[in-house]
Order: C-alpha cells, then structure tokens, then sequence
C-alpha cells in the first residue's frame, strides 16, 4: 500500500527461496503477483520455459490493494492502489499505476465493469465510483498520510522509514544496531562534507588555474627577451649583408666606406708628411754645416800627421791590411765551424786539420755504399707502411660492406648483389646467399672448417624465385660486376630430407623461417654433398665424401687438403665476422704505424749521414791559412805593439794623433746627424710621393661608391675600432689593407655569431613552444615553430602578472569563503548531530519509561556512550584549525599551506570513485552515529536512584521469546516515535500489521510483547503460520484463517479453537 522508495518490491519475502519467481531477477515480483504466477512449465518438444498464470495469460489483467479504516465515531476512509497489466507488459515498470482514496467502503470486485483492454480511466472511476484518483505516487502518500494521522502534521516520511528498516530484512543482533537503525537517520555532516566537496571543487580550480597561470608564465617568460634577440640578431645580420652586398661592379657598403676611412687616413698622413719635412729642413742645413766643419779641421790635422810621422803612417797602413785579413779569416773560421759542428772537431794547428781530412776522405769513401743501405731499408719500410694501410682501408671498406649485410659473405659477391639489387629493385632477402640461411651450432662450431670446404661452392650460390628467373637473367645480363652464381628455387615448399647424424648436415642450424629453406634442406642433406664427419685421416676411406675436421676431404682415391684460401661465408649473424675484421684492422693498422715509424728513423739516420757526408767534405776542403784565425790576430797585436812604441817615444806627434783622432770622431759625429736628417728627409719624400699616388687612386675610386647610411657607418666604425693596430701617424697602404681585410673578417664573423645566437634564440623559443604544447594542449592548430610567436605572445600578454595575481586573489578568497560558509558548516554537523541524537534518545526514553518489561515489569532506559576515534579527533582537530583566525592576514606561502591542509581534509571526507576503496574510513569520519555506543539497561522503577540490574548490548544471548519481547518493546516504542505524536496518550494511527511475530516466543514472553504494543495505544494484527499461532491466539479478540483451494484461489474464513467450540 505506501512502498518505500528506498526497497524493492516484497524485500523481505524476496530474501528467502522460494518457486514462483521472476525468471531474470529470481526476485517475486508486483508483475508476477498481479498474474497469478504459480510455477513454470516446459511445452513438450521445446527448451523454453513458461509461467504457469492463474489470470493474465495472453491478455490483460488487473489488480488492486484497498484497506478500509474506521475511527473512533465511525468515520470511514479507504486507500486503494489499482494496477492494470497489459498482455505486452514485461516487467514492473510496464504495470499502469493508480491511487484511490475515498470517504467510504469501496467494493473492489465492481472495477471489473469499467476495465477496458487500455485499462482505468480516471473520468470512469471517479463516475462509477466515490473516490477520487491520484496519478501522481506522491498525492496519493500525502492524502493517506493526513486522512489517517500517520506523522506529525501529516508528514509520515519518519514512520515509513522505519517501516523500510524493518521490511528491508537487515539482521540487528545488537541494541546499538537495533536503535539506529530504528530510530536515528543519517547525520547532516554527509550533506555538509559533500557541501564542503563541491566547493572545493571551485576552490580547487581557482587554484589549479592561478597555478597552471603562473606556470604559463613561468614557461613563456623568456619567450620575449628571446624574440628581441632574434629581431636584433636577425637585422644584425641584414645589416652586415647589406653592407657585404656587391653591385654587378664590385662595388659595396664595405667598400665604401672603408675606401673613404683610408683617403681620411691619406689626408692626415699627407700632411703630417709636409709638416714633418717642413721641419726637417733647417736641421738638415745646420748638421751638413756643422759636418764640414769638423771634416775642415780633420784634413788639417791629418796633413801635420803625415808631415810629421812617415813611419808611423806606414805601420797603420799595415795594421789595417792585417785587421781586414784577421776579419775575413774570422768569417771563414765560423763558416767552417758551423758546417763541422757535427764532428766536434778542435782544430790548433795545421798538423790537425790534416788528421781531419785523412779521416773525412776515409768516411766518405764509404758514404755511398752506407746510404745506399740505409735507402733500401727505407724504401722496404715505406712499401710495408703502404702495404699495411692499403689493407687497413681494404679491411675497412670490407667492413663497412660486412656491417649491412646479416651474414658473413664474401665482400665480392655482396657487391655484385648491390649492383643486382640496385637495378632489379629486389631486396636481400629476396636473393639470399644459402650461406646466409646456414649457421653453425655452438655445440659443433669446431666443424666450420670442414662445413666451409665441403659446402664453399654451395654457400655462395644466390638463389632467386624461380617464378621470376627468366625476368631477372634479362636484367642482370648487362650488367659490370664480379661473376656470380645463382640458381632459380621454389619458394614456401617443404623439405623431405633432414639432417644426417654424423654429418655435415647435423652441425648446421636452418633459417627456418625462409621461404628458400625447404630447397636448402633438401639440396644438402638430400645429396652426396652432406660429407661424413670423421675424426682422423686414417677413417677417409670410402666411396661416400668424408670430412676431417682440419678440412681435408676424400672420396674414394680423390680427395683434397688446405684452408689457407678458404673465406669462412657461412652464418646467419655477421657479428663473428665484424670482430675478426676488427682484429684484422687492427693488426694492419699496427703494421702500418711500425712500418711508418721505422722508414722515418731511416730518414732521420740518413739525414745525419748525409750532414756528416757534408761535414767532412768541409773539411777536405778547407786551407789553414784561410781559417788560422790566432795566427791572424797575432799578427794584429804584434802591428798595435810597433805603433805604440813610435808614438810613446814622440811626444809631438802623440799630441797630434789624438787631436786627428778627436777631429775624426767629431767629423762622423756630425757627418752621422747630417746623413741621418737627409735619409729622414728622402724617405718622407718617397712617402710623400708613395701617398699622393695612392691618393690620386682612391680620389679615381670615388665613381664606384654607394650610398652608406648612418647606422652601417656606427656599425664599421665600432668594428675598425675593434680590430685597428696602427694609428692615423704611422699610416702606410699595407696596414690599412690589413686592418681593411681585418674588418672584412670582422664583418663575416659578427654576421656569422649574429646568425648563430639568431639560431639558438630561435631553437631556444622552439624548444619552449614545443613544451608548453605538450603541457597544455589546448589549441590543436597552434604551431610550435617560430612563426607561432605572435600566439605565444598573445597568451603570455593575457597572463600578466596582473592576472596571475587576481587568479591569486580568487584563490585565497575562494579558500576564506571554503572556510566560513562549509567548513563551520561541516564542524557545527557535527555538534548538531550529536545534539539530535540526544533529541530523539529523549521520547524514546519517556515512551520506555512507561512501559513494564519482562516479569517483574521492571523499566527499560537507552544509554548512550561516546566513542573516541583517533582519527575523527584528528579530522575535526584539522577543521577546527582551519576555521580558526579567519579574519587573520596571511601570505601566499600560508595559503598554500592551508590549501594543501584543506585537501587533505576533502581526501579523507571525499565520496571514493566506484570499486574505489575510502568508503568504509569516509563512514567512520562521518558517520555520527559510529561516534556513539548504544546500550539499554533494566531497572526498577520503584528504586530512587535507578540502579542498573541488566544491561543489554548484543541480542544473541538472548532467548528467542527473550529477544522477541525485547524487540517488540524496541520497535514498538520507535515507531510511537516516529508516528510524530509521542505527547499524545495513544496513537492517532494505531494499526500495526506484524508478520509472523512471537512465533517462537512462549505464552508469557507473547503476553508481555503484545502487553508492550498494546498499552503503547496499537491495534494488532498478526500474521503468523498455522503451527505457530499457540503463543498468540489467547491474546487476540479475533482470530481468521487464509488458505487456498485445489485450483490455488485463497479464501479468508474464520479460525476457531476446540475451547471455542465447545463453549
């Protein structure tokens, strides 16, 4: 009649087993009531199973609900729920839904008259009958709830809560279970916390977005300074080009200007020129003067000399004969040394030198025959040197060649299959070399030798598709390449023979996963060319080809021997290969260096052999008296010794000679200062000659200037600045052409460094749109090249700092406002909950305290007990400290911190995802409920201070009439509550419908459950198997008996006992 929204249809019966039920959910349904649903059936020849239907089978049918009240002074009210099932309908939701209520008795069996195939019209109903009809579920509950009283003010949600608990079948083994599940509800703190959620959720994303803003920025805060380098770099540039640029004429910028930079250059050197000369002038006069005069006065006193000393005239003449030969033996002296250093020779006297030379003609008659030796071992050096790098480059190429294949083929004939490859378009693997599909085992790799010669004409055929052989002969038929062999093999097919134990075919490993496999398993293990393996020389005997592990092969009388010339080919892998051309490499490149290193040394040793060589043909050539530098300058002092003695003894004309001697040395005194002004006064006149051509020159240049604008001549003149050596004075055309090319160099290399700080600028900003998309991946069309600039730029623009800090200012706002409209809200639940806890413990304590219990009819009162949670203390201590101080100022760093404090609070508090664990802990910090124990205690009424007698807390121990009467005063006294009228002296609703109650309660435990309901004001009726009636059926006024007939239609008649009968 009032089912509750929060169960499903017959919850409680649905919890048990049971036949008649719905087919997909296995639950009893309103659809299955309403037809009749009495069994399934299976039709014979089917596997389907169907309803057995008491009404409703292939058309429609209809139900109805009614109960009639009547009041204390006759008063009538009916509540009837009417339902029509069409033939289609499936499930409950198909079923049309109607609400009756009237002032009267209604005779439900009368609707038959007006159902249509469509079912009830509202306008039918309301005509034929006195009753008002409710489409709507909710209309229907109110009016009900009013008419009967069921709630305060009519509002039954409380009591029809309870009724859900009770119906839901929810096992309550104990008081605490048992009384809140009856009486509380769930606490606001759920409402608040999600309250709380929610608004963090725009907290949150005010502080996700002031983060990811300031992030934005942080991320393109460069991106700025970066473009105005690149702008500067880049026009940089385009100024240095522009002023390189040249005309169809040769002419430029550069040119230009540093043409006009040398006439200015020019100008001043010019007249520096004429003012140096204009001053050297008088100076040369006054010093060619002065030098005439001193030469005057030396020609005088050297005529009284001669006069007065003939001899002593003649000796100078002879000392100076004798310095000029002492000098030129000098020079000779050092020549020779210098040429003989090599020999260490000290030479004194003739008789030495003529030692020397007999050992010098003695050394260089065997010169030739050394040199000649030495040369040969120089020339065997340099070929081996030549030798061993030709086959270091060789081994290289062959690797490099080795590298790209997979196996280890001959270098040869891979090229041959690069120049096939390269002109039929085919692949390697499409023409294999059958040693690249053949390796050997690890177990046998002391058999490659003999797998190498017994298989080295096989190994190096190439195979080719034979469905494509006719085509690629006539490619390759023109081709210039190393001779080939390839052989034309069906692809994909199987192979019949398999490896031989004891011969080759056992030690090799198949690529088994070629399409060429099936040909080679056959070719080889299939053919007298799988050699026998035998392990020494003696065992080759035989018709059949054996092998010895060395290589060496017979065949009946014919056989074979060597390796030396046999390249190992076979192999799937070329990393064996590749390590033994490293080695190879390596020990030619050794080879080389030894080989190098030791025609050098040759070199240096006939190098010396060649100085000596020279050394003694110096000294074969050598004349003592040309090198005899002491006899020399004996000759000298003994001339210096002749002339003192004629001076010392003539007084006259010791005056005389140091008087021509001063005159002397004063004539080339001045003579000197005359010819030095004149060579200074020549050389300025050459330079002035050298400069006005040079002017004329640049003067005719002036037709190929261009145009130079200001910013390229501040751009020169810094740069002629950075590299000028000479200044303006000392001028000359190849200083200023080498601070001219200077600056060219200049020029290109700060348009290069220009180009290359433009370039890593622009890589840099790259690198930085490049990772700002891949964080935020916002605009799919936005490039992350340096075209894409302006974007970046609009979106920096739009995250100022400005706009960063009011994303900041929302945040922190958002977080003060978290904190004062949810957070107390959320903290003041909590108290709340507890106070109304408090609040309905109170009616259900004064319900209780009227109520007599068990035999004594003693008192039963509800305790309540705190729980302390560690963690609930923890989670209300946090939110305590977050609302605390709210007016108080705070930093940034302080806001972060409570944001991160408030998060932490939202995780705990948080509903968890679906399969998500949290939700139990998330119950714990909220749940109220939890935080409290309930408890009840038998007491006597009739002692003052309440002593406790009994105390109960789980239901188990308990007896099954005990539990029932304990339960029936429970439920009882929490439905007086949740009725709303507990200030009432009975109930203005008092019908309770008890389903199977004091079934397993004895006489005295039903008497004082029924005694509890019925002083609590309610009206009985129990429901209850025909067996287990005998607790009950004394204490009701009227007794029915429900049953069914043969065809499972139920009837209602009266229930009599044998005592009834018989009174």
């Amino acid at each position: 009649m009032m089912p509750g929204s929060r169960l499903r249809f017959n919850e409680a019966s649905n919890e048990t087993t049971g036949r008649n039920r719905d087919a997909a959910t296995g639950q009893r349904t309103l659809l299955s009531y309403l037809r009749g649903k009495t069994g399934e059936f299976r039709e014979r020849g089917s596997a389907e199973k169907r309803d057995t239907l008491l009404r409703g089978s292939g058309k429609p049918t209809w139900g109805a609900i009614a109960a009639n009240f009547i009041n204390d002074t006759g008063g009538q009210f009916s509540a009837i729920r009417l339902y029509f099932v069409a033939t289609a309908a499936d499930t409950d939701s198909d079923i049309i839904k109607i609400g009756l209520t009237a002032d009267t008795h209604v005779d439900t069996d009368m609707f038959d008259k007006i159902v249509t195939n469509k079912g009830f019209r509202r306008e039918d109903l309301e005509k034929h009958f006195p009753v008002k009809c409710h489409t709507r579920s909710t209309e229907f509950d109110a009016t009900v709830q009013l008419r009967l009283g069921i709630g305060a003010g009519g509002e039954g949600s409380e009591a029809l809560i309870l009724l859900s608990r009770i119906q839901s079948g929810k096992a309550m083994e104990s008081v605490d279970t048992m009384f809140k599940e009856l009486v509380l509800d769930a606490p606001e703190t759920f409402e608040r916390a999600d309250n709380v959620v929610a608004a963090f959720t725009d907290t949150e994303s005010a502080y996700r977005a002031a983060v990811e803003a300031g992030a934005k920025r942080d991320a393109l805060s460069r991106i700025v300074e970066l473009h105005t380098q690149i702008s500067e770099c880049r026009a940089r540039v385009g100024t240095f080009e522009a002023i390189e640029r040249q005309t169809e004429v040769g002419a430029s910028v550069l040119r230009t200007w540093l043409r006009r930079k040398e006439l200015q250059h020019l100008e001043s050197a010019v007249d520096a020129n004429i003012a140096a000369r204009d001053q050297l002038e008088p100076d040369y006069k006054r010093t060619e003067r002065a030098a005439n005069e001193k030469l005057e006065r030396f020609e005088h006193l050297a005529k009284l000399l001669v006069t007065e000393g003939r001899d002593l005239e003649i000796l100078e003449g002879q000392r100076t004969l004798a310095k000029n030969r002492l000098h030129d033996i000098t020079t000779n002296r050092s020549a020779f040394d210098h040429d003989t250093q090599v020999l260490n020779l000290a030479l004194a006297s003739l008789e030495h030198l003529t030692a020397a030379q007999a050992a010098a003609a003695q050394f260089l008659n065997g010169h030739a025959d050394e040199k000649q030796r030495l040369s040969a071992l120089r020339n065997t050096a340099t070929v081996d040197a030549g030798k061993a790098d030709a086959l270091a480059r060789h081994l290289a190429e062959e690797r490099e060649q080795v590298a790209k294949a997979k196996g280890r083929m001959s270098v040869r004939l891979l090229r041959a299959r690069d120049t096939i490859i390269e002109h039929t378009g085919l692949s390697a693997e499409e023409l294999p070399f059958v040693g690249e599909l053949l390796d050997i085992k690890d177990t046998h790799r002391q058999w490659r030798v003999a797998a190498e010669v017994t298989l080295a004409g096989l190994a190096r055929i190439m195979l080719v598709d034979e469905a494509r052989l006719t085509e690629f002969s006539v490619s390759v038929d023109s081709l210039t390449m190393h001779r080939i062999n390839f052989e034309g093999v069906p692809l994909g097919t199987g192979h019949t023979a398999t490896p031989l134990n004891g011969h080759i075919s056992e030690v090799l490993r198949f690529a088994d996963d070629s399409p060429f496999i099936g040909w080679i398993y056959d070719r080889i293990c299939g053919s007298g060319d799988d050699a026998q393996r035998v392990d020494s020389p003696d065992r080759l005997g035989g018709a059949t080809l054996k092998v010895t592990q060395a290589g060496q092969t017979r065949r009946g009388k014919r056989g074979a021997a060597g390796t030396a010339d046999i390249e190992p080919v076979i192999g799937f892998s070329n990393e064996a290969r590749l390590a033994e051309l490293d080695e190879q490499i390596l020990a030619a490149s050794r080879e080389r260096d030894t080989s190098d290193a030791r025609a050098r040394a040759l070199d240096k040793q006939i190098a010396g052999l060649d100085a000596v060589a020279a050394a003694h043909l110096t000294v074969t050539r050598a004349h003592w008296d040309r090198i005899d530098q002491d006899g020399a300058a004996q000759v000298v002092e003994q001339l210096d010794r002749a002339i003192r003695d004629v001076v010392e003894n003539n007084p006259v004309l010791q005056k005389l000679r140091a008087d021509k001697d001063a005159a002397e040395a004063a004539y080339k005194k001045a003579a000197d200062s005359a010819a030095e002004v004149r060579l200074r006064i020549e050389d300025l006149t050459k330079q002035f000659d050298a400069l006005v051509h040079r002017e004329t020159a640049l003067v005719g240049q002036q037709t190929l200037d261009v145009a130079v604008s200001d910013d390229q001549a501040a751009v020169l003149g810094e740069l002629y600045t950075e590299v000028t050596v000479v200044d303006v004075p000392d001028y000359s055309e190849k200083g200023f052409a080498s601070t001219a090319a200077a600056v060219a160099r200049k020029l290109r290399d700060e348009r290069a460094r220009a180009g290359e700080r433009a370039d890593a600028a622009r890589d840099a900003i790259e690198l930085i749109f490049t990772s700002y998309n891949k964080q935020w991946r916002d605009d799919p069309n936005r490039g992350v090249s340096y075209d894409s600039y302006q974007q970046y730029a609009d979106i920096l623009e739009q995250i100022t700092a400005d706009e960063v800090y009011l994303l900041r200012e929302k945040w922190r706002q958002s977080m003060d406002d978290q904190a004062v409209n949810h957070l107390i809200q959320l903290k003041n639940a909590y108290d709340d909950a507890h106070a109304r806890i408090e609040e309905r413990l109170a009616p259900i304590r004064r319900i209780l305290a009227t109520l007599p219990f068990g035999e004594r009819r003693r008192r039963i009162s509800i305790e309540r007990d705190m729980r302390v949670l560690d963690e609930v203390v923890s989670l209300r201590a946090n939110i305590d400290a977050l609302t605390a101080e709210l007016a108080k100022e705070r930093t940034d760093e302080e806001y972060e911190v409570r944001y991160h404090q408030m998060r932490a609070i939202i995780d705990q508090i948080r509903k968890p995802e679906p399969g998500a664990g949290g939700a139990a802990r998330r119950r714990r910090l909220l749940n109220v409920n939890e935080h409290i124990y309930i408890t009840a205690i038998e007491y006597d009424p009739d002692e003052p201070d309440r002593v406790e007698i009994k105390r109960y807390d789980q239901l188990a121990p308990l007896s099954g009439g005990e539990r029932q009467e304990f339960v029936a005063f429970m439920s009882a006294a929490a439905l007086r509550y949740r009725l709303g009228d507990t200030h009432h002296e009975r109930p203005r609703f008092a019908p309770v419908v008890l389903d199977e109650a004091f079934i397993k309660a004895n006489g005295d435990f039903a008497r004082r459950g029924v005694d509890a309901w019925t002083e609590l004001g309610f009206q009985l009726v129990i429901a209850a198997p025909q067996d287990k009636v005998t607790g009950v059926e004394m204490l009701m006024d009227e007794r029915k008996c429900i049953t069914k007939n043969p065809q499972n239609r139920s009837y209602i008649s009266d229930y009599r006992r044998d005592d009834d009968e018989d009174a």
